[in-house]
């Protein structure tokens, strides 16, 4: 696994380059002092945008409590610009990982009239592993215990 912390591995992380405007390739649409909003080179809808945090970090729960407050507010801030700007109904909001080791999130603009996409959320949610209820509430108190003794 690389170090993420290693400058070689931030030099070729893809984020990092378009944070430092090193790849001038990409359509900026916001930004302030710790985030940064490209449009999606590969939109699935007009008005797809990726949002970047703008520290080197491969998940989420690396970040800073205040370093994700701030992820969250520019995806609130640019979920509202994305639907006036484009009359969707509402946000589809992902984060997957996956080939960029960067936090990162897609705002994709979907509407009910988006069959085709509204097809395929609605297989992610429906085709779900049947999991029995006593797993999920195991589950829910490791979480809720994790919570109440600060572990997180």
């Amino acid at each position: 696994m690389k170090d993420l912390r290693d400058p070689k591995e931030m030099n070729e992380c893809i984020f990092c380059q378009i944070v430092s405007r090193k790849n001038k390739g990409a359509l900026i649409c916001y930004e302030d002092p710790e985030v940064l909003a490209i449009h999606d080179k590969y939109p699935l809808r007009l008005g797809h945008v990726v949002v970047i945090s703008k520290k080197h970090s491969d998940k989420l729960t690396k970040l800073s409590a205040e370093e994700a407050c701030f992820l969250g507010k520019s995806i609130l801030l640019l979920s509202k610009a994305i639907e006036k700007a484009t009359g969707c109904d509402n946000i589809l909001i992902a984060s997957f990982g996956g080939k960029v080791h960067h936090t990162h999130f897609h705002l994709i603009p979907f509407s009910e009239q988006d069959s085709d996409l509204k097809q395929r959320v609605d297989l992610m949610f429906l085709k779900r592993p049947q999991i029995p209820n006593k797993a999920i509430r195991e589950a829910a108190e490791r979480i809720i215990s994790q919570l109440a003794e600060g572990r997180t």
